[in-house]
């Protein structure tokens, strides 16, 4: 049904409804996509705020565009994904960089790798200098 602006008695009412509803959805969604301690990445989170804001575009091509209202409510949720999954990967980052093992390499003293590399590259007439 297209809201018609012909009749407008019961508009704002209707808008307030909405509202209210909007405001209804985004709690009960923002508890399935965005919960505390939730290993939901930004990825399915992404798809699922995009299944809303089509939704939202919908209502908007009937005549009710509350898609500033969705954006505003949820925007903390997707703030907070992307501040997790920006922790989340410094973490693995730094916890990796730990792992990793480092040879010390000595370039005073010649080792056997770099015997051999020297030797081809004198059978080879390669000049480094």
């Amino acid at each position: 049904a297209v809201v018609s602006t012909q009749s407008t008695g019961c508009l704002p009412a209707y808008v307030a409804w909405v509202e209210s509803e909007l405001e209804w959805f985004v709690a009960m969604f923002s508890r399935q996509v965005f919960p505390q301690g939730s290993v939901v990445g930004h990825g399915v989170a992404g798809e699922c705020v995009a299944i809303a804001l089509k939704h939202a575009e919908q209502l908007s091509s009937n005549g009710l565009d509350m898609r500033f209202l969705l954006h505003r409510l949820l925007h903390p949720g997707i703030a907070e994904t992307l501040k997790r999954d920006h922790i989340q990967i410094m973490e693995a980052s730094q916890l990796r960089a730990k792992e990793e093992y480092w040879k010390k390499v000595q370039y005073s003293r010649q080792s056997g790798e770099t015997k051999q590399l020297d030797d081809l590259l004198k059978t080879y007439n390669v000049d480094l200098s």
